[in-house]
């Protein structure tokens, strides 16, 4: 291993090698800047010599010389496959070289990622003939045909004018997605695929003629197609539909030698490294970068910079997997979806890296796992994960699987296979302490008894970037068969649009004076089990001179009760404000509204599935009514669904106390009634269909209560009262919750 600072620091070096009989001197590449001058320093040349330069059409027999020049400057001549391509150079025949060359990729093996798979896997077996199209590519490398494209694939294949025009966006709404993915070249990808397998010649033709026609245009300068993470989801999926032409005769040696040169820039933008050293921030789209430039060492190992990128990129998985995810496994954009993306990066390159001789640091395989581990410990009881952030509805079944592989974990197995194999967790509330989610449930895997609850409160620790939402004290939680109360999803990107989906409004949590929080961190108080019972308490000061504190108690079913939440909203601070609580369920037209006694709502579809019951417990100065809503699964889809909404404008401080319950089949009569006692101390009393009562105390801080129930000091805690008309002490908690302090009497 070179020494880290000067690979880090010193970036990339463009090596020295012998080239028609003269030396090219090794030069280090520039800290980051104006690209265009900084290439100078390396090349002598201000400007890209073949980005945005090179003509689409034929080029002269000076124009090929020069270019099949550029391209054998820039191979290492020294490695033994490459003899007879030094022997052609040291004559200074350019063409001749060049075509060697050709001749060298032709003839070798596929390396592992040669292919690049968009289902963001790789392996070890040989190349891409294990690669079939399916009815997705076939759609879109023949809508490509007629030049209608993929950008971001929720729009579908879209026409494009006859010419070409790169930085167009077709899409209805205007979205920069669409345009930033449609020179990410999907469409090569599924192109080259039909070509592999069928022999079209039309497929080849057209990527030909794209291709060019994107070089030709694609002066570096232009940022709607140069940010850098269009340039390395270019440099990691280039390679694939290349080496799927690769023996085409449609392809000319000009084509061969302007793809390289292009791919070559392409990597040479993604330097120089400051990007990417310690205490910086470059999130998924770094590793989609650092991704490319290892593809790069994997399909042209014969560019002279190949063994430099190789340590370079190694360098750079190992510091951002120390910089960019928590100890306990969370990638810092704290979104699920981005979470598994960066995770498998990670997990791959590992194995890619191997593949090229160089292994990673012990530690790092480990923390590789706690990445796995943290999507176990989130996983919804369906094997769904959580629509946190722009996180759109998936399983997590498949990586857990992997993970099982990979790390033998047993626990991961159960949840992968859905409880059919492994072992299931002995435990079963989860923390995500750095990440700042805790999940309750009261079993792993929802059967075919579909009796599995969850709910997760999302108390995120810091910031998690342009991903995240407004979303503090929010609530996710399942019942029965189906998530009940869900975050927005992804949605869009596109603005104004998007940040409906991000508003505090759109999330299960208080709203003040109609505004989005802030992007302050949430704290946690308290969490833990005992029991039967669950508890989580913790606050955002999300608004100026206020406080908002959520204590969520989760009584798990048994025999005397089908289980139930109680959440207490505390709002602290100064003056009068308008207080909103929203609840958002999931799509259904079948839900009803009471507004005169119990201020509920709830669900009604009679489908064997969950429904969900919210009943407000503290009712005074309260309004009830529908709030508009939606939930999106897929990006740029979005599907009504009922959500419900408590108001009350008050002088602080407010309490909101309300009942979650979830339920199967017709809605449970239950009654609940709140005593209110001192130092904030609040005895929710729930009385089920079978006569049993619960009283569910929550306190602020922990007080003297005299009742009938219970008599002595409690922060919380859980008091039945059976059928037989005893009072049964089922936990209780006097703890004062100091930061560091055990509570008492849990687990």
């Amino acid at each position: 291993m070179k020494n880290k600072k000067m690979l880090l620091g010193a970036a990339c070096l463009l090596g020295a090698s012998v080239i028609g009989g003269q030396s090219t001197e090794a030069a280090e590449y520039p800290p980051l800047g104006d690209r265009a001058k900084a290439y100078a320093k390396v090349t002598g040349d201000a400007t890209w010599p073949t980005l945005g330069k090179v003509t689409k059409e034929v080029l002269s027999e000076k124009e090929l010389d020069a270019q099949c020049k550029l391209l054998v400057s820039r191979l290492d001549l020294v490695r033994d496959d490459m003899k007879g391509v030094k022997t052609k150079a040291d004559k200074k025949d350019w063409v001749g070289a060049a075509a060697a060359y050709v001749k060298v990729l032709q003839n070798r093996k596929l390396p592992m990622n040669a292919f690049y798979n968009t289902q963001g896997l790789s392996d070890q077996r040989e190349g891409i003939d294990l690669w079939e199209p399916n009815e997705t590519d076939m759609l879109w490398a023949e809508s490509a045909l007629e030049n209608k494209f993929i950008g971001q694939r929720s729009y579908g294949p879209l026409k494009v004018p006859d010419d070409l025009p790169w930085t167009i966006n077709v899409t209805p709404n205007k979205d920069k997605e669409w345009t930033w993915q449609f020179n990410r070249m999907y469409f090569w990808h599924s192109m080259g695929l039909m070509y592999r397998k069928y022999g079209d010649e039309r497929y080849a033709k057209k990527w030909v003629e794209t291709m060019r026609d994107w070089v030709s245009e694609a002066d570096p300068k232009i940022n709607v197609i140069w940010r850098s993470i269009e340039c390395g989801a270019r440099a990691r999926r280039w390679t694939s539909s290349y080496f799927n032409f690769i023996n085409s005769p449609n392809l000319r040696l000009e084509d061969h030698v302007v793809f390289m040169n292009a791919y070559f820039e392409h990597i040479q933008f993604l330097m120089p490294w400051d990007r990417t050293l310690k205490g910086t921030r470059i999130a998924n789209i770094g590793l989609i970068m650092n991704d490319g430039v290892l593809t790069a060492v994997e399909n042209f190992p014969q560019f002279k910079n190949a063994e430099m990128w190789k340590e370079v990129a190694a360098e750079i998985y190992e510091d951002r997997l120390d910089s960019e995810v928590f100890d306990d496994g969370a990638q810092r954009e704290l979104t699920f979806s981005y979470h598994f993306g960066v995770m498998n990066d990670f997990r791959k390159a590992k194995q890619r890296l191997e593949v090229l001789g160089h292994e990673m640091p012990e530690g790092y395989w480990a923390k590789v796992e706690k990445m796995f581990e943290y999507g176990l410990y989130a996983a919804l009881p369906d094997g769904q994960r959580p629509m946190i952030g722009h996180s759109a509805q998936a399983l997590v079944t498949r990586f857990m699987n992997e993970g099982a592989e990979f790390f033998d974990r047993k626990d991961m197995e159960f949840v992968g296979t859905r409880g059919e194999e492994g072992v299931e967790p002995a435990y079963l509330d989860t923390a995500l302490p750095k990440a700042g989610y805790y999940m309750m449930r009261n079993k792993w895997v929802d059967d075919k008894s579909k009796d599995a609850l969850y709910l997760l409160t999302d108390l995120t620790h810091s910031w998690g970037g342009g991903h995240s939402n407004y979303d503090a004290m929010n609530l996710i939680m399942y019942g029965y068969g189906r998530v009940l109360l869900d975050d927005t999803g992804k949605y869009t990107y596109a603005r104004p649009e998007s940040e409906k989906a991000r508003a505090t409004k759109a999330h299960n949590t208080i709203v003040v004076d109609g505004k989005n929080q802030s992007k302050a961190s949430s704290k946690l108080v308290f969490f833990a089990r005992k029991g039967g019972v669950s508890f989580i308490d913790g606050y955002q000061n999300g608004y100026k001179d206020m406080t908002h504190r959520r204590q969520v108690m989760f009584v798990r079913p048994d025999k005397n009760n089908d289980g139930y939440f109680v959440v207490v909203d505390r709002l602290t601070g100064e003056g009068e404000h308008e207080l909103e609580q929203y609840w958002h369920t999931f799509p259904t037209k079948k839900f009803a509204l009471n507004t005169t006694d119990e201020f509920s709502m709830w669900t009604k579809n009679d489908d064997g599935l969950g429904e969900v019951l919210i009943q407000a417990v503290k009712k005074d100065d309260l309004d009830i009514q529908l709030a508009d809503s939606f939930v999106s699964y897929q990006y740029n889809k979005k599907t009504k669904r009922p959500a419900v909404k408590y108001t009350k404008k008050v002088k602080l401080p407010a309490t909101f106390v309300t009942l979650l319950k979830p339920f199967k089949g017709e809605k449970p009569e239950i009654e609940t009634r709140l005593v209110e006692g001192e130092n904030g101390m609040i005895d929710v009393v729930v009385k089920s269909d079978n006569n049993v009562i619960d009283h569910v105390f929550i306190g602020d801080q922990p007080s003297e209560i005299d009742t009938e129930a219970y008599s002595g000091k409690m922060y919380s805690g859980l008091v039945r009262k059976t059928v037989s008309g005893h009072y049964e002490t089922v936990f209780k908690d006097t703890s004062e919750h100091k930061k560091g302090v055990k509570a008492s009497g849990w687990e």
